[in-house]
């Protein structure tokens, strides 16, 4: 069916797979630095629990704190990654049909209703 595209629905289909990985990669890297930051309290928690020593304590709880930080960073990236996803998904719409019918369109359908999941439970 890609072969049917035109030049540009080619290219707005390459662009469609990039911005879907990309909002992919964004929502994963969230949740990698939520496990960090649970992991990382765990560990704080187990350590004052031990009673370690409180130097020791507190690097850990610079680093918990730098994995929190980055959260709403990623968080911001992942907002304007959707953004220019469903623009470009809306450009297809006007533009060229046939994408719709394949499997990337799919994927960035599921990618952005993922997104506006997870935004949306925040």
């Amino acid at each position: 069916m890609a072969s049917a595209l035109t030049d540009n629905g080619k290219d707005l289909l390459k662009k469609l797979k990039i911005k879907t990985g990309s909002c992919k990669r964004l929502h994963k890297e969230i949740g990698t630095y939520v496990q960090e930051a649970k992991k990382q309290q765990d560990k704080i928690a187990a350590m004052k629990a031990k009673g370690a020593d409180s130097h020791d304590v507190k690097k850990q709880e610079e680093v918990l704190t730098e994995s929190q930080d980055m959260i709403p960073d990623v968080e911001k990236r992942l907002e304007a990654a959707l953004h220019d996803l469903t623009a470009h998904m809306q450009a297809i719409e006007d533009e060229e049909e046939t994408i719709k019918s394949l499997e990337d369109w799919k994927a960035a359908q599921e990618v952005v209703k993922v997104a506006q999941d997870y935004f949306a439970a925040k």
